[in-house]
């Protein structure tokens, strides 16, 4: 009986290089693809957060017959614009325990999925941060007795709700400073932030970010929320007039066409 032998050959060394150089190839042409992926993800939530955040002062004006929520106030209790708003975000049980037992409660609904400079929510010090600030020009403006709070109800917006911004992105832990949900250091940021003379920092890492100034890790634009209800993403390239005309509200100016 004769028997038959069949010698097996393997790879040889540079046969299993070149098999490696191709999967190393493969993997650096799908990472971008995975990357934006992600990012558009995040932008969609972040995007729906923000809806959700302009539709609650909405709601917030249909129960206190069009006031709009105070960007700080101290009476009848000291809140922050987030918190006032938070039964209108199905968050009840937060607002029942108060200032002093929310404030290191981190919400989901208030952080972007793209910002990393707050990777637990809080601030070293424990205090729970946002990623988003209010418009300080519609919110805060009528001070009186240390409350900040809005010059206008929701019906009487003088350019529209349509053409006015009331809150945007800002790293929870922007370079420097803090974005504290509960406490007055959103409203100090976002009372400098909307300046008018410097625009949002878009696609900018949170080393470099200003804290006097709204920003995003998103590198497709800004999401921005406005008073009607929907949200609008400004591009990186938005002029400073036209940023500034869509922060006042009652300036009476027709937005640029880079809006």
């Amino acid at each position: 009986m004769t028997r038959l032998y069949t010698h097996r050959r393997g790879f040889t060394l540079i046969e299993l290089l070149v098999v490696i150089a191709i999967i190393a190839i493969l993997i650096g042409l799908l990472l971008p693809a995975v990357q934006k992926v992600r990012e558009a993800a995040a932008r969609v939530k972040c995007t729906n957060q923000v809806k959700q955040l302009s539709l609650a002062a909405h709601n917030y004006a249909g129960t206190y017959n069009g006031e709009l929520p105070g960007l700080y106030v101290f009476t009848p209790a000291t809140a922050s614009w987030l918190f006032t708003v938070l039964p209108y975000l199905e968050q009840d049980a937060i607002y029942k325990l108060g200032t002093g037992g929310a404030y290191t409660i981190a919400i989901g609904q208030f952080m972007c999925p793209s910002d990393t400079s707050a990777p637990t929510g809080k601030c070293p010090h424990g205090f729970a941060v946002s990623s988003y600030a209010p418009n300080y020009q519609v919110f805060g403006t009528n001070t009186s007795k240390g409350d900040y709070r809005a010059n206008y109800r929701i019906g009487t917006i003088p350019d529209g709700t349509s053409n006015v911004i009331v809150l945007a992105e800002r790293y929870g832990l922007p370079a420097g400073a803090e974005n504290d949900w509960t406490s007055a250091m959103s409203m100090y940021g976002s009372q400098f932030a909307w300046q008018s003379t410097a625009v949002p920092q878009v696609g900018v890492p949170v080393a470099q970010s200003d804290w006097l100034r709204p920003n995003t890790a998103h590198t497709g634009g800004m999401v921005a929320g406005l008073a009607d209800g929907s949200v609008r993403m400004v591009s990186a390239s938005v002029t400073q007039p036209t940023w500034w005309n869509a922060c006042l509200p009652a300036d009476g100016n027709v937005l640029g066409n880079d809006w």
